[in-house]
């Protein structure tokens, strides 16, 4: 059944949230590493991400608290899942859908009722999830919505203006017929049209592909540096700089761009698998930042490898 819309296989679900958070802050973290150390660098990339994943599934749960009050259920669309609170939860709602239920019928038998089925078409149409801009109208009011959404607005414009360099920057190098400015004309009209999907599930297959040549990548670079780890006996890396923490901090929480997407990326889960999206939304940013590690450490030393034998290589980020 797919009359609510969304994924419910756990495939595109893993797929939507891997590519969402691996990103073009991976492609910094060679040099990152360099300039902390590793030890340093291993450290701060753990401690961010478990605070970022923890920070997130704080959002999830207040989505879900606020879910609990009756003028929230009045006016949005309301999911009922368990989150990390338990059964107490459930009951909560189940406590709520009778009282109401109670009322629709004292309602009926007074010749009228405020069931939602009833509703006109317009008030069914308007209903949505809680976002972020919702949530903190809750927290702060006006206010609070406006500086949520204004923050999410530059913050994602600074992403997206990061990948448009990124993507066009290659194309140009690649296919020196067409200048970088050109490029940028060529992918926005599409980039457009991308951006008026309300719905992320309408992209799952692609997030798909697109995880499938990310991982083809990362094997080609994993397999170059692999192919040198017999040499790296030579190298003596930096453990610690306390110079290169703030830039490596500043790495560390781009490449977890994509919490401006939590919410959304919830949301695009079919309500009768959505219990489910915790556990994979954990093990998913768990692998993202054992490979954000992992890459960031081998391009690092093999970076430093060959600066050592053939006096180049300082070009990593």
């Amino acid at each position: 059944m797919h009359d609510s819309g969304g994924s419910d296989s756990p495939v595109k679900i893993f797929a939507n949230i891997f590519i969402t958070f691996v990103g073009a802050g991976v492609l910094g973290l060679p040099y990152a590493f360099k300039e902390s150390g590793i030890l340093e660098g291993v450290v701060i990339m753990i401690i961010v991400s478990a605070v970022s994943i923890k920070a997130m599934l704080l959002l999830i749960d207040c989505k879900y608290r606020l879910n609990q009050q009756p003028e929230v259920r009045k006016n949005y669309k309301i999911v009922e899942v368990e989150t990390e609170e338990g059964y107490n939860k459930g009951e909560t709602y189940e406590k709520l859908d009778l009282m109401e239920s109670h009322k629709n019928e004292s309602n009926e038998s007074n010749g009228f009722r405020h069931d939602v089925k009833n509703l006109p078409v317009e008030s069914k149409a308007v209903q949505k999830e809680l976002d972020y801009g919702d949530l903190g109208y809750y927290a702060l009011g006006n206010s609070g919505r406006t500086l949520v959404d204004s923050v999410i607005v530059i913050s994602q414009t600074g992403f997206c203006c990061a990948y448009l360099i990124f993507i066009t920057e290659n194309l140009g190098s690649y296919f020196n017929n067409f200048a970088t400015y050109q490029w940028l004309l060529f992918m926005l009209p599409p980039l457009a049209f991308l951006a008026m999907l309300r719905h992320l599930h309408h992209l799952a297959i692609f997030s798909l592909f697109a995880d499938f040549a990310n991982v083809f990548a990362y094997c080609v670079v994993f397999w170059f540096d692999f192919d040198h780890i017999h040499v790296l006996k030579q190298v003596h890396p930096k453990e610690v700089s306390l110079a290169g923490f703030p830039f490596f901090l500043g790495i560390a929480i781009y490449c977890f761009e994509g919490a401006g997407m939590v919410l959304s990326l919830e949301a695009s889960v079919l309500p009768s698998v959505r219990s489910t999206f915790r556990k994979t939304f954990v093990f998913a940013l768990t692998l993202v930042t054992t490979l954000y590690i992992v890459f960031g450490v081998c391009g690092y030393l093999v970076n430093l490898l060959f600066s050592m034998k053939f006096g180049c290589g300082g070009s990593i980020l």
